[in-house]
């Protein structure tokens, strides 16, 4: 390489080109090599990188990502957006603010700190939140203890509107407008919260929602704070088998009626009306149409049938997208209920009738681990059910310490092994001639996709002695080295953990994270994954995940801090940006990392157009960090590339996120311009570099408004005196390969005498 110009040397980043780094370390910090003086058309290629690859740039954008797809097949119609119902606004009493919706709170704070600290969010949707909420007794128990007490727990199960409660006392107390939330980085609520202050809003109510159980001394801890605010917080946690009932600081959540909860849960929809179920009914026509479909035999009987109020909202959601009026049609429509799914699958692997008695035990045995494994593989091709059913039978047969069942060849056909249920959506499937991509093979298909995850809840709750059997199987199919199998086994096993994560984690998660094979990894990344995408961010599974994403972030294992990194690249966030960005910043600097391009594809899962000021400020922070670190540089130059090519979906143009971005003015041009400069005087990316910064110029050339601000960072770019050489040359060169000249505007910009 030769040695960078020290004649007229200008700005940080001509500055920092002149150090050195070991031998074979990327950094942000080099430069590539200068080209020959300008000429008019030249005719030697520069001293430049001629691949356009990065080392370590093995991971495509989003090939790592767990679709929403996957969320409804395994947890249900209800899991269409794997978020709550509720978004927070940005308010902090110290740190950064946080606000967003789920899992992913955008922050002001613009470095991410190494020991993230709780924040304070305000929670907003509130009266929408409580437009379907149907009050319990508990109610009126929560508002009285407040009427003496500052802070109150309230203990019960998960999932049975605990959240939802606390709100509506808060809301009645504070009005809805004034409702907080408190947030932990990890699950470690005490020692966080001891050495804290300020933590109450004052005259504000406060929710915080905490997994276990023994939490009690953390209500004395928190009283004098709360009460000097004149504020109120109320502590969710889970209930225990032999909690006392006459803790004055404590009430229990006492769920509402079922039928009460559907009505009231439909009522709302179809008030209000929407997209995915039509439009708004008037409130009279909605109190006739409640009455006649309430009388309905079925329906009740579905809805008593209900375990949790989450399953009456998805019923809810059913009737009031289809507005059944008959008997016939309201059990079409509850078909897909998750109380009917659960008797289906049940009745795929118990049969009852008379017709699917088997005489021999051990053929019923094989047919239900056909049926296992066709529910694993749905939308994949059959040759993956026929194989990991075998393994499936090798694994219960070593448990069960006798020889593998034996399957003869050209004796069971795939209608005969599915049973008559099943095998009514294999021939349906085939007669579409559903095909699977990637071969001719045909696919294994479930007509209702939600089945899978009933069919698995079923095998994993409903048979004594079958968790092992199905954890080793699920272990094997993880090792095989085929990309389709290992991500079906993850998503299998993430199910799993969202019913067992201790177990789960124990047998399966721990020992996937610390494999030497990266595709081993990614299985342990998928699995937490989905798991969080299951509890909908803030369930006792979701703290699980998070804090043991944390865990393996900042431990001592290599290993698992490169499957934190994957946990983020297949979707995961935080409930603050700032956590995730100081997790992905302390995983950037360990050498193992160095040519890996994961955390490149973190940063581009993380991306979100509200986000982009916080993300690209870390990255720009990282290349100041890369005088001390390089790899933390050249981690930043590759996450900007990949968000430099970065479009949105629903752009017919495809024009670039963070172009479109800088021509909002909301951008900082400072920071874009520093990682412009870096990137294209990295040896290591100045080809990509170049070639997406091409990108952009073509697409400003053909939209004029976006002149103006691609003027500007030229101009800035140019300040820089290596650069300001360089960029004649090699955009003659980019539009020569398209044999065109560059545009007028852009050559005048690049001459003119800016920095004389």
């Amino acid at each position: 390489m030769t040695s960078p110009s020290q004649s007229g040397s200008e700005g940080p980043i001509d500055r920092a080109t002149t150090a050195t780094a070991p031998q074979g370390q990327e950094t942000g910090i080099h430069e590539a090599a200068e080209p020959q003086p300008q000429q008019p058309q030249p005719q030697q290629p520069p001293d430049a990188p001629e691949s356009e690859e990065i080392p370590g740039l093995d991971i495509p954008p989003g090939s790592l990502h767990i679709e929403l797809a996957v969320s409804r097949e395994l947890f249900g119609a209800e899991h269409d957006h794997p978020r709550p119902y509720t978004s927070y606004d940005n308010i902090a009493t110290h740190g950064p603010a946080a606000y967003g919706n789920n899992n992913t709170v955008t922050s002001t704070y613009v470095v991410a700190t190494s020991e993230p600290s709780p924040q304070v969010a305000m929670v907003r949707g509130v009266p929408r939140l409580l437009a379907g909420y149907t009050p319990s007794s508990s109610y009126s128990l929560l508002e009285g203890r407040l009427r003496t007490r500052r802070v109150v727990s309230l203990a019960g199960a998960p999932g049975t509107g605990r959240f939802t409660t606390a709100c509506a006392v808060l809301a009645d107390r504070y009005g809805p407008d004034r409702i907080c939330e408190i947030l932990l980085p990890a699950d470690e609520p005490r020692s966080q919260l001891q050495r804290q202050v300020g933590l109450a809003v004052q005259g504000h109510g406060h929710v915080l929602r905490l997994p276990g159980r023994d939490h009690g001394s953390l209500i004395h801890l928190l009283e004098d704070q709360f009460s000097r605010a004149e504020a109120s917080l109320i502590l969710i946690r889970d209930a225990g088998t032999h909690d006392s009932y006459h803790r004055s600081g404590t009430v229990y959540h006492t769920v509402s009626a079922a039928m009460e909860v559907f009505r009231t849960c439909l009522r709302q929809l179809l008030f209000t009306g929407h997209p995915s179920s039509g439009p708004a009914m008037a409130p009279a026509e909605v109190d006739g149409y409640l009455e006649e479909i309430l009388a309905m035999s079925c329906l009740g009987q579905t809805i008593d049938e209900a375990s949790r109020t989450t399953d009456l909202a998805a019923m809810a959601a059913l009737v009031a997208r289809t507005r059944p009026r008959t008997e016939q049609a309201m059990e079409r429509a509850l078909t897909a209920a998750p109380p009917r799914r659960r008797r289906r699958a049940m009745g795929i692997l118990l049969p009852g009738g008379p017709d699917d008695d088997q005489p021999h035990r051990r053929l019923g045995q094989y047919e239900r681990s056909f049926r296992i494994a066709y529910a694993v593989f749905h939308r994949h091709p059959v040759h993956h059910v026929f194989a990991s059913t075998g393994w499936l039978l090798q694994q219960i047969g070593q448990r069960s310490h006798r020889f593998p069942q034996e399957r003869p060849a050209l004796e069971y056909s795939v209608p005969e092994l599915l049973g008559r249920d099943l095998a009514t959506d294999w021939s349906l499937a085939q007669a579409g001639d559903t095909r699977s991509p990637e071969s001719v093979s045909r696919m294994a298909w479930l007509c209702d996709e939600g089945m899978r995850g009933a069919i698995l809840d079923i095998a994993w709750h409903e048979f004594d002695n079958t968790r092992p059997a199905l954890l080793g199987w699920l272990d094997h199919l993880a090792n095989t080295g085929d990309t389709v199998v290992e991500r079906a086994a993850a998503e299998t096993a993430g199910l799993l953990a969202h019913f067992d994560f201790d177990e789960v984690c124990r047998h399966l998660i721990d020992n996937w994270a610390g494999s030497a094979r990266p595709s081993v990894r990614q299985a342990a990344a998928w699995v937490v994954t989905v798991a969080h995408f299951g509890g909908r961010g803030a369930s006792p599974v979701s703290h699980k995940v998070r804090d043991k994403v944390r865990e393996w972030a900042w431990g001592s294992r290599a290993r698992q801090r490169d499957t934190a990194a994957r946990v983020y690249a297949s979707g995961f966030s935080q409930l603050c940006l700032d956590w995730t960005l100081a997790d992905l910043r302390h995983i950037a600097a360990d050498p193992m990392q160095r040519r890996s391009r994961v955390i490149a594809e973190a940063i581009n899962q993380l991306y979100q157009p509200d986000q982009a000021g916080l993300i690209i400020a870390e990255l720009v922070s990282w290349i100041d960090a890369g005088s001390s670190n390089g790899d933390l540089a050249a981690h930043a130059t590759r996450s900007f590339l990949v968000l430099a090519g970065k479009s949105s979906e629903d752009d017919a143009e495809e024009q670039p996120e963070l172009l479109r971005w800088l021509m909002s003015g909301e951008a900082d041009a400072a920071h874009l311009t520093t990682l412009w400069a870096v990137a294209l005087l990295n040896p290591t990316s100045a080809d990509p570099a170049w070639k997406r910064l091409h990108v952009w110029l073509r697409q400003a050339d053909a939209d004029p408004p976006s002149r103006t601000p691609m003027s500007q960072l030229l101009v800035s770019l140019t300040e820089h005196t290596s650069l300001r050489r360089r960029l004649p040359y090699y955009l003659h060169r980019m539009w020569q390969a398209l044999r065109e000249q560059p545009p007028e505007w852009i050559m005048t910009v690049i001459r003119e005498p800016h920095h004389e």
